[in-house]
């Protein structure tokens, strides 16, 4: 049978219709062929290039590690930070400018302005602090060095420099050493130095670090970090990819990440996380939501634990992970040796959290106080709350307490709170009076007792005995009222 590619007096005789298929067909192959080849022939764009619109937004990470650089002064009469926000870098190897102010509450224009620069490394610090010392500038005992005049301050501590102006203050607190210490303690302390003879005409380069976050440790045979990273909000997905939402949860600030190594044995080392969490509730919120079944209690910061993957603990405002490979005696050893190393560098005050001496104490089991930074018992309007299990007459169920900023904050998550059984659930009674707000609600067969006096939120939930979940919500928020709800 004569086909379309066959003679001419063939081809005349194909039929109109597989004409014009084989025609369109035709136009098809010219167009994918001009269209592969435009591709080849297009000139590629640079390895690693972004393309426009795929950018990760750093904006809301840099505000809030801003935020968590300029912590309250403990002034009577002054504010925390305000007008905190990220600004143009500047001069130098400055990475990151933060930005912010604390106010007078009585006089406005009583303020005191910071400015933290991140330079990305100690040198660069140290370079900024030098040339930023005014010539009559006094010592200023804070960070790795400050300085100090009569009306202003500024120090370095690891890769920050920090400049603060208190000349509009006309009352003599805060001081400036009172403000040097509040913005310090949030900074690692850290530097690099230079041998005694850098800067003759003989001197050797100079030689990276002596004092560094993870420093060496009282141990024979192992050597610090050589490469100490840090991470941010931003990036640590690219350290911990797939666990990096759980820190950010709990408002980790950033990581600090070295390795420990064996001189006798090339295949022994151990890893440190060092996380700062801005502030101690978080670093014990993030400790308690990963202790695993397998933990054993261990003397170290304000809780600590050890298991066949190291060597866990909190103190302060940081949380510390000091990982071995294996479970061996010896990497348990060195493990535990960096762990005390570490725990004697971090500063803690060792007051007791808030929350602990306000839940109940009657039929309360022990150990079981636990912080839920977001989303407390899957309700997004719920955070920032403390809760404990408890145990009557073979009934378990949790009670929790939430402070609010102040008593108006507090009615809003208690109006959200009867909504969501409104909408989500059965709202069993709601009622008010002599400075209390209650209810009683069921959702998904758990019932929940909630009460608002001043500005905290509380109550019992995780049971299905109403009556027992309203007298136990009742007695704590009697406590409270009788505390002022303050």
């Amino acid at each position: 049978m004569p086909s379309f590619l066959a003679r001419r007096y063939a081809r005349e005789q194909v039929p109109a219709l597989e004409r014009s298929i084989a025609a369109l067909v035709l136009l098809l192959t010219v167009g994918i062929v001009a269209t592969l080849t435009g591709v080849a022939l297009r000139p590629a764009p640079p390895l690693f290039q972004t393309q426009p619109g795929s950018e990760r937004s750093g904006a809301n990470r840099e505000l809030f590690v801003a935020r968590s650089m300029m912590p309250p002064l403990g002034t009577a009469g002054w504010s925390d930070a305000t007008d905190v926000r990220t600004v143009t870098p500047g001069e130098g190897d400055v990475a990151f400018a933060y930005e912010g102010r604390y106010r007078s509450v009585a006089d406005p224009n009583q303020t005191v302005p910071v400015l933290i620069r991140d330079t990305g490394e100690p040198r660069n610090a140290r370079q900024l602090f030098e040339s930023d010392r005014p010539a009559t500038a006094v010592a200023l005992n804070v960070g790795c060095k400050g300085w100090q005049t009569a009306s202003a301050g500024g120090f370095w501590a690891g890769r920050y420099y920090t400049h603060f102006d208190r000349s509009t203050v006309q009352t003599p607190d805060p001081t400036i050493q009172v403000i040097a210490d509040a913005l310090a303690g949030v900074q690692i302390r850290y530097e690099e130095a230079t041998p005694a003879s850098a800067g003759t005409a003989n001197a050797a380069p100079p030689k990276a670090t002596t004092e560094s976050p993870l420093p060496k440790v009282e141990l024979a045979g192992w050597e610090p970090p050589g490469d100490i990273r840090e991470f941010t909000p931003e990036n640590l997905w690219e350290k911990i990819d797939g666990r990096a939402e759980a820190y950010l949860s709990f408002h980790m600030v950033r990581m600090t990440f070295g390795t420990y190594r064996s001189l006798r044995d090339p295949d022994a080392f151990i890893d440190v996380y060092w996380y700062d969490m801005m502030a101690p509730d978080n670093a014990f919120g993030i400790y308690r939501a990963e202790r695993g079944l397998q933990a054993t209690d261990v003397n170290i910061g304000r809780g600590g634990y050890t298991s066949p993957g190291g060597v866990f603990f909190w103190k302060g405002r940081h949380y510390v992970r000091v990982e071995a490979p294996d479970a061996g005696e010896k990497l348990a050893e060195a493990a535990t040796a960096i762990a005390r190393t570490l725990e004697g560098r971090i500063p803690d005050e060792g007051e007791p959290m808030w929350a602990d001496a306000l839940l109940p104490a009657a039929d309360r089991l022990p150990g079981s106080l636990d912080y839920h930074a977001k989303d407390a018992f899957s309700l997004d309007f719920l955070s920032d709350t403390f809760s404990a299990d408890y145990n009557a007459g073979g009934k378990t169920f949790k009670t929790f307490i939430h402070r609010a900023a102040d008593a108006a904050d507090a009615e809003r998550i208690f109006g959200a709170y009867a909504k969501f059984f409104e909408t989500s659930g059965s709202l069993l009674k709601r009622e008010s009076g002599d400075g209390l707000q209650r209810l009683v609600g069921e959702s998904g067969g758990v019932v929940d007792a909630v009460f608002q006096t001043g500005r905290y939120v509380g109550g019992v939930t995780g049971g299905n005995d109403a009556a027992l979940a309203e007298e136990r919500a009742a007695a704590f928020a009697q406590s409270l009222k009788e505390k002022g709800g303050k």
